[in-house]
């Protein structure tokens, strides 16, 4: 799928001859920025033994904010749209760095940035499409590869591919803005959205993570909850 993503990407249209704004099977790209916020173990966290101290403990629901850049490409087919996102992490920490080795207790830090971006590329689904509801609200479901940094002990790289499954709802609460007002175009694009997560290639019950780290008790929580608002950048490009 991510090979299928960069060739249609460089085999979009500069120029749409077409009035749709099509040119064969793509159709003119928008772009939006998203500032988010991602909660983790939403629905309960594994059980993990902390291996320096003999400590077991439920891992609590975590937050984050998450900084997202898309471009969305439509196509021809039928409520189908190729997605390429740039997801960060500006505050994320970890009590060590990946790379190194090195414990942010040894580098007289209280934490280590973890702050590496991730890329995803999707095929998205819109279930529920805006025109449907009027312009106030579309779901849709997208099939994604990430690609990010390791998070298993027997992943051979520091980042990996991983494959997961989102379904999202997004309003458009200023769409009912009247045709004439200043901003009105862009206004009516502005979205606040809700998204369930389902992520693979996380640790398994059995996992020791961060070598002499905590050891995984159980599965660790495949499910997340990211909410945020979506801003249009470029809505034709």
């Amino acid at each position: 799928m991510a090979a299928l993503l960069l060739a249609a990407l460089a085999l979009s249209p500069q120029s749409a001859a077409q009035d749709d704004g099509c040119g064969g099977l793509l159709c003119t790209p928008s772009v939006t920025f998203e500032p988010s916020v991602a909660a983790g173990n939403a629905f309960g966290g594994p059980r993990v033994r902390d291996l320096a101290t003999g400590e077991v403990r439920e891992l609590d629901p975590d937050a984050q904010v998450l900084l997202v850049a898309t471009v969305a490409v439509p196509t021809r087919l039928p409520r189908t749209s190729l997605g390429l996102q740039v997801l960060w992490t500006p505050f994320a920490d970890t009590d060590s760095n990946p790379f190194t080795g090195y414990s942010a207790e040894s580098l007289g830090e209280g934490a280590v940035a973890a702050n590496a971006p991730l890329v995803e590329v999707s095929l998205d689904l819109a279930l529920v499409e805006r025109a449907q509801l009027g312009g106030w609200a579309a779901v849709g479901l997208g099939v994604v590869d990430q690609f990010g940094p390791a998070a298993r002990p027997d992943d051979d790289g520091t980042y990996v591919q991983r494959f997961n499954l989102e379904l999202a709802a997004t309003g458009y609460p200023l769409a009912g803005l009247p045709e004439g007002r200043p901003g009105a175009s862009f206004l009516r694009d502005v979205g606040v959205y809700v998204l369930l997560d389902y992520l693979t290639g996380l640790p398994d019950a059995g996992d020791e993570v961060r070598r002499g780290g905590r050891l995984y008790l159980d599965d660790a929580s495949p499910w997340s909850v990211i909410g945020g608002v979506v801003i249009p950048l470029a809505p034709n490009l």
